[in-house]
């Protein structure tokens, strides 16, 4: 058996690679308004969204219900619509 083995050429890689990053942009325009999004006819719970609040905090869940002015999501999370910066759907 012949234990010489031919070169392999490997091209040296330049810089970084990020290709494994999640990343989310919250834009003002892109925030939905809550009334579209109940009154469209697909069902709540199947969808994820990024909720950013007035004070900075970020929760990624889906809505359940509205009643009065307050949220509920699926993680048990009561919310006041006056906390609430902006809505963004997360596509998968």
């Amino acid at each position: 058996m012949n234990s010489k083995l031919p070169k392999v050429f490997v091209n040296p890689i330049k810089g970084n690679i990020n290709n494994n990053q999640d990343v989310t942009s919250v834009d003002e325009e892109s925030s939905i308004n809550l009334d579209d999004i109940f009154d469209s006819s697909k069902y709540l719970f199947k969808h994820r969204y990024l909720i950013t609040l007035k004070n900075g905090e970020v929760i990624t869940s889906s809505i359940i219900s509205r009643r009065g002015n307050k949220l509920l999501t699926i993680d048990n999370d009561v919310l006041d619509e006056d906390s609430i910066k902006s809505i963004v759907e997360i596509k998968k």
